[in-house]
């Protein structure tokens, strides 16, 4: 398996617009992509020029939550291709640590798979997501 990068952290945030202008602001970070995801309103902000860089995801849920919300934090993997998300699905199936996955879920989504650490974080390691 080939790691490429470390991409991104996923926050659930409760305004993704008003979380993307706190970090257009403080960190100089710009919008480089947004989307209405389903139940999501989904913000990714990097540094200007930073070209496949890191980004932060900002995660926000449209629905009424009378719960404690589904966890969609998390930290982004990017590996080299299908096969490494595929046999990281497969050693995290049978460790039990698999939650989601393998999936394709578009062009900026991509290929990916979704596993827990030990401490409960969820790990993403993807491929063929789009790198704005």
């Amino acid at each position: 398996m080939k790691i490429e990068s470390v991409n991104h952290i996923a926050l659930l945030v409760k305004d993704a617009v008003r979380s993307a202008e706190f970090y257009q602001s403080y960190c100089g970070m710009e919008v480089v992509h947004f989307r209405k995801d389903g139940d999501l309103n989904v913000r990714w902000v990097r540094l200007p020029g930073q070209k496949d860089g890191f980004m932060l995801v900002l995660l926000e849920t449209l629905r009424n939550v009378s719960e404690e919300p589904e966890r969609m934090d998390h930290l982004g993997v990017y590996v080299e291709s299908r096969k490494d998300v595929d046999e990281i699905a497969a050693r995290a199936g049978a460790e039990g640590i698999l939650l989601e996955g393998p999936v394709y879920a578009g062009e900026v989504v991509g290929y990916y798979c979704m596993i827990r650490d030990p401490d409960g974080n969820v790990v993403e390691f993807s491929c063929e997501q789009s790198r704005v």
